[in-house]
């Protein structure tokens, strides 16, 4: 089942990598398609760090008094939100997340550490509600991916424009941005204060946000560029990017290029989660990331990121054809999707290799 922790995250990412790939290409519905399935396996990977399988209608998990069966033979699909949904009232999963999501390089839990037990217990809610990890939205995923699977796509076509699909793939791509220890240091930077204002506003400080914020911040922060941009915005202030696409969800939403940038952004940062996971399963396990790195190599070759006689000795370096593909479309023309796709020779290929982010972050 540890095993599965990884191989379920690297193949999530991979769905993701071709979703994007996907929606370059025009076809939103393979795209919707994809991310569904991203979100499922980031979900089995979650699970199955936390000892928990959920497998073709057999299903248990491990705890200290045995292996426990449950769902009965429900399918995998309902029974995996339902898990997830149950491991998010956990402590567990306040414990898990307060040390994988880092913002400034500080664990999440650092930042909150002065609160009472009953506003930390709210920031990791805020966190799941801000996530959209609830099962509502997972089912209406799969209903979704039921919908662009099984009825023609082109009767009724809804496309996204040129800059939409510029936008999204840029958009996951600049938040991907990698950190040393698989750390993801945009993406948690962004994520701080929508947690942090979601905080504010639920327990009333009389302090003003930015002297709460200096307050708050651990004594390693202090003078840093991140806490003054903090300080210098407000509890009000809408967030934009990535995390700022899942505020544009909507459940009853049956048009697949309005609701797939959200999604997108719903299952960006349920990987990011499962990622963080799978990385402290090693680190509590005693083991070194070292032991992965057959695995690692063999996943980097299969998908042509390196050639077998010049591994790169820094997955990190991988890195570099995304920023370069980044700068190609921050010009490309996005006037049509054909004068997109020409502006982005580089683009086109590395935006659908999302596999780099398990390579680089186990490595």
């Amino acid at each position: 089942m540890a095993g599965s922790t990884f191989a379920h995250c690297g193949d999530a990412w991979g769905f993701l990598g071709r979703a994007l790939d996907s929606l370059l290409h025009g076809d939103v519905g393979g795209a919707v398609h994809l991310t569904y399935y991203a979100e499922l396996r980031a979900a089995l990977s979650l699970l199955a760090g936390e000892g928990i399988y959920v497998g073709n209608r057999t299903h248990f998990a491990i705890s200290s008094i045995g292996v426990q069966p449950f769902g009965g033979s429900a399918g995998t699909h309902s029974v995996a939100w339902q898990a997830l949904q149950a491991w998010t009232d956990s402590s567990r999963s306040q414990d898990l997340l307060g040390k994988i999501i880092r913002p400034g390089g500080e664990p999440f839990a650092d930042w909150v550490d002065s609160l009472t037990a009953q506003a930390a217990r709210a920031k990791i809610d805020d966190l799941f509600r801000l996530m959209s990890l609830d099962l509502r939205k997972f089912d209406q995923d799969h209903h979704r991916r039921n919908v662009v699977s099984y009825n023609p796509s082109r009767l009724h076509p809804k496309d996204m424009t040129a800059e939409q699909v510029r936008d999204l793939a840029t958009d996951v791509w600049q938040a991907l941005e990698p950190g040393r220890s698989g750390t993801f240091p945009v993406l948690d930077d962004a994520l701080l204060p929508e947690l942090l204002r979601s905080i504010y506003v639920s327990i009333r400080r009389k302090t003003s946000w930015s002297e709460w914020v200096a307050e708050l911040a651990p004594a390693s922060q202090q003078g840093t560029a991140l806490l003054s941009a903090l300080q210098a915005s407000n509890s009000k202030t809408q967030a934009t990017g990535l995390v700022g696409a899942i505020y544009e969800s909507r459940v009853a939403e049956v048009n697949p290029a309005l609701y797939l940038r959200p999604m997108v952004a719903r299952t960006v940062l349920l990987l990011r989660v499962a990622t963080g996971s799978a990385i402290q399963l090693v680190r509590e396990s005693g083991h070194s990331s070292t032991a992965l790195r057959p695995w690692l190599d063999s996943l980097a070759l299969s998908r042509g990121y390196w050639s077998d006689e010049s591994p790169l000795e820094d997955a990190l370096d991988l890195w570099a054809d995304v920023e370069l593909a980044i700068e190609e479309a921050e010009v490309a023309d996005v006037d049509s999707l054909h004068g997109l796709l020409r502006g982005l020779p580089t683009a086109t290929r590395t935006f659908g290799q999302a596999e780099r982010v398990p390579v680089w972050s186990f490595a």
